[in-house]
Order: C-alpha cells, then structure tokens, then sequence
C-alpha cells in the first residue's frame, strides 16, 4: 500500500508542478504589486489543489503534495516549492522544498509536545519514514551560528513564515 502511495504521489506532484507552471505564466505579468500577486498565490495553491483532487480522486487528500509559492518583492519573482517527498505524519507543517549540496529537502515543522521547546522541525530527503533529519535546539543553534543545515534553513523559514519570533 506504501508503495503505491508513494508511486502516486510523485505522479500528483509532476502533475501539480506543470499545472503550477503554466498558471504563474498566465496570472503573472510584468505588472507587480506585492498585495494582488498574494491574493495570486493564495487563489493559484487552492486552483492547484482542486485540480489535483479532481484529477486523482482515490488519493487519500491528507496525502496529496503541499505546495508553497513566495513571492519575492525587491526581486518581482516568485519562488514554487512542492513536497517531494511522501509524508505520512499529516500534523507536520510544509515550510518549503530546497537543495543542498545536490540533495533536495522538504523542511517541515510543528508544535512541540515537550514544554521546553515552542517548534520541533524536520528535514526529509526521501520517502522512506527514516530518511529524515530532526531537532529542536539543535536547528536554532545552527541557524544562530549562520551554518547552512537542513535543519537551520527549517528555522530561517519558520521564522519567515512566523512560527518563530
């Protein structure tokens, strides 16, 4: 059953990329204004998501691929992440996708269970559930210290996102 899981949800994630794509060629033009394009954004990720749960109605919807777009203002550009990998653990929160040193990570982060800790985040590299990086303290010392981690890039995007102050 995990298998086919994560055979589709590839299949959903090429399908939603290119889908994706070819909806930020036509809403977007030249013509930039920060509050219009997040409106964009938001509307584009739901259009995204219906097509996808159309498109392949078996699949479970708690496991379709989440998928963040950012727009970056002083740059006019914006930035497409999508799950690569499957995750089962539906309480995690998608940050963003990104590569490191060749290597493409899904960053994630949710609620800690521990009192100590505000945010827990993680860092998959693949589909299998022990193809992960975790940490608490671990990925705001990284980022404190300016190191380029998976966990550490988790951080500087909680923090972005505002889980994190």
């Amino acid at each position: 059953m995990a298998d086919d899981l994560y055979e589709e949800f590839s299949i959903i994630r090429d399908f939603m990329f290119n889908n994706l794509q070819q909806k930020l060629n036509v809403f977007f033009c030249d013509q930039f204004d920060a509050f219009n394009n997040h409106i964009l954004i938001t509307e584009t990720v739901k259009i995204i998501q219906e097509e996808a749960r159309n498109e392949f109605p078996d699949y479970p919807m708690l496991y379709l691929p989440k998928c963040k777009l950012k727009t970056d203002v002083e740059d006019k550009t914006i930035e497409i992440g999508i799950q690569e990998y499957f995750n089962e653990d539906v309480s995690l929160i998608f940050l963003a996708n990104v590569e490191i040193e060749g290597i493409n990570y899904d960053l994630y982060c949710r609620r800690s269970a521990h009192p100590s800790f505000d945010y827990e985040f993680m860092a998959r590299y693949g589909h299998a559930p022990d193809m992960k990086q975790q940490g608490t303290k671990t990925a705001a010392a990284e980022y404190m210290l300016g190191y380029s981690t998976p966990l550490s890039i988790a951080f500087a995007f909680a923090i972005e996102e505002g889980f994190v102050s």
